[in-house]
């Protein structure tokens, strides 16, 4: 039977039968036998080529495909006949066929190791040794051959380490310490290298059952060939998913994949402990595995790579095929005391992948920040007789709260603050969503001419069943919707589920509003109508529009900021809203007596934050802030010059 083994490819080291007597490849799997390899890839055709088997001969043939099918570097344009060795490239992958007169050819049983997830049993105590010599020796004829004493391979060792410990990248990690291997061992044929992400004790499933497994092949891209190898290739994940795979070879022209017995690392894994078989084919713990019978591999070791708290983070693998030579329990003490400082360079290697993404996810972070930022007014509305202050303070990168303040055609200013449920990116995403649907409806459904009335109740409805109906429907949004008329001082206020703003009438006295027609939030029932409330300002009263990020902003003893003392800081007191309501804090409170609001929109909005931050004391925030905090002065704060919003 002969193989197709992929050396070039995103399945790179895959090994396929041709079990048929015609097998089609190409990426439909409903239309061809061979399909895994390119279902991700539309440079491949649905029907690419086909390999046929006619007399005991092997013939490829393209399917007239759109990008061709080449055979040793020539592309094909009839039936051309294969032999052990030649090579296929179907766009970006390249196949090795091996047909059964091929000697050096290993049968496969499974897919390759790459598919595969090492194994951690969930009943070994954490306390058990990490590694330690797990084998006893099985006399032969003769003895082992010394190969090199112990000076020369500490110095390789020391080499080696000093490699990796140098070492950032994991690829650069794996690489050195598999040309290291090779140095300290001379023995040695084969080593291998799997690293995996971080293993859950309880959760792995087990590597499986069956024959061994294949890593790498001769003549692949994959490490083990010439003297600088590239190492992460082949059928693992990408190197920067803190998961790799890798193989070296003192014999580089040996090509065939390199197979590893699974019961050996199995062992190694779940006993956490470095094993040796100096004679494998005697040993009676592996012997009558199938994969060791078949491998050709004559003495062997393999330890598992553990962290700190003794969690797997991959396996090194070495063996020798030689008759005159084996590893003895002096490599198995080497091997074993250079793991540790192995494992913290391959964690230290990890880390620093992670950094790297991390920056790369705080760039994007900080770049959708200020996309964000660019989404809010970016100065206060100028009206005669009124002036404003806004706040919006994320706990994250992004927030939730939005607010902004949308000038109508005839001098009126549309307000809005709105809070959506959660913090960070999802929340960031249905806020400028919201607002972007706001401005639809208020670019067609707010008659210039109507002052009052329905219109801003029917577009939060309409909002809200769009929330409803949306894929973001788990997440709901209380929302504060106001239209201001300075001609006649009216705000028309309909509130979704949010906090209700609070009035501060020129007497000093602080109420609630429109309260008693609060309807759901957004999102939560397509149904729910909305009621409008109208409101008239006098000379001097104020209006605060805030989210729960102020009510809920809380000190290291768990006790939270609150209505009460965001009420209190809008009243006359001797002292700070957190003093009054039995904080601490000396600043001096915003209004005095029946007197307006000493000051700016901007002094008051600012006292009010700096009375939060007095009471909570320096802990981190938690929850989004956002406020709007607009006031009609008693006398015009501007002269009759055309405002801004009326441009």
């Amino acid at each position: 039977m002969a193989y197709l083994e992929l050396i070039s490819g995103r399945a790179f080291g895959q090994v396929f039968r041709l079990d048929r007597q015609r097998v089609t490849l190409g990426r439909d799997p409903d239309l061809c036998g061979l399909s895994k390899p390119f279902v991700e890839d539309r440079n491949v055709s649905r029907k690419h080529a086909q390999i046929e088997l006619r007399r005991g001969r092997y013939y490829l043939s393209d399917l007239g495909s759109g990008n061709g099918t080449w055979l040793n570097g020539e592309k094909i344009d009839g039936p051309r006949r294969l032999g052990d060795g030649d090579r296929i490239r179907i766009c970006a992958h390249e196949f090795r066929i091996h047909t059964e007169d091929s000697s050096t050819w290993p049968e496969p049983d499974v897919a390759p190791v790459g598919l595969e997830t090492l194994f951690v049993d969930r009943e070994i105590d954490s306390s058990c040794v990490k590694v330690a010599i797990d084998a006893p020796l099985f006399e032969a004829s003769t003895p082992p051959v010394e190969i090199a004493n112990a000076e020369e391979k500490l110095r390789a060792a020391f080499q080696m380490l000093a490699r990796i410990g140098g070492a950032l990248r994991l690829q650069d990690v794996a690489s050195n310490l598999l040309e290291g291997l090779l140095d300290v061992f001379p023995q040695a044929d084969r080593a291998v290298i799997r690293i995996t992400p971080e293993v859950d004790p309880g959760s792995s499933p087990a590597v499986g059952t069956g024959s061994s497994p294949a890593v790498g092949t001769g003549s692949s891209p994959a490490v083990g060939t010439g003297s600088s190898p590239a190492v992460g290739t082949g059928s693992s994940p990408a190197v920067g998913t803190g998961e790799i795979e890798a193989v070296k070879r003192r014999h580089p022209e040996r090509g065939g994949p390199v197979p590893i017995s699974r019961s050996i690392v199995q062992t190694a894994i779940r006993t956490r402990r470095a094993v040796l078989s100096t004679y494998l084919e005697s040993d009676p713990r592996f012997n009558a595995s199938e994969s060791v019978r078949t491998m050709g591999m004559r003495s062997v070791m393999c330890a598992p790579l553990l962290d700190a708290q003794s969690n797997v983070l991959g396996i090194i693998h070495t063996d020798v095929q030689r008759e005159d030579v084996r590893f003895g329990p002096e490599d198995l003490d080497l091997l074993t005391s250079i793991m540790p400082q192995v494992a913290a360079a391959v964690g230290h290697a990890q880390l620093y992948q992670r950094q790297l993404e991390q920056d790369r996810i705080d760039r994007d972070l900080e770049l959708a920040r200020r996309i964000q930022q660019e989404l809010l007014p970016k100065r206060e509305p100028a009206i005669d007789q009124y002036s404003f202050f806004s706040f919006y303070r994320p706990a994250f990168h992004l927030g939730g709260d939005y607010y902004d303040y949308i000038p109508l055609a005839d001098g009126r200013l549309v307000i809005v603050v709105a809070n959506v449920a959660g913090k960070g990116i999802a929340a960031a995403l249905l806020a400028a969503k919201l607002s972007g649907e706001l401005k639809h409806f208020l670019a067609g459904e707010v008659s210039p001419a109507t002052v009052t009335g329905s219109p801003l109740a029917v577009g939060t409805a309409r909002l809200n069943r769009s929330l409803c109906e949306s894929t973001m429907a788990e997440h709901y949004v209380t929302q504060i919707l106001m239209i201001l008329d300075p001609a006649s001082h009216t705000l028309a206020v309909v509130n979704a589920g949010h906090w209700a703003p609070l009035l501060r009438r020129s007497d000093a006295t602080v109420e609630s509003t429109a309260e008693h027609a609060m309807g759901l939030a957004l999102g939560v029932n397509p149904d729910e109508t909305y009621r409008q409330v109208d409101l008239t300002l006098a000379p001097g009263d104020s209006l605060t529009i805030f989210t729960d990020g102020f009510i809920n902003a809380q000190r290291a003893d768990g006790e939270r900021y609150g209505l009460q003392r965001l009420t209190a800081a809008l009243q006359p007191a001797t002292g700070t809203a957190s003093s009054a309501a039995g904080g601490t804090g000396s600043s001096p409170a915003i209004g005095t007596g029946s007197s307006p609001a000493i000051g700016t929109a901007s002094h008051i909005g600012q006292s009010l934050l700096e009375d939060v931050d007095r009471f909570v004391e320096g802990q981190t925030q938690t929850d989004d802030q956002c406020l709007v905090y607009l006031q009609r002065s008693a006398a015009p704060l501007f002269s009759a010059e055309p405002s801004e919003l009326t441009n």
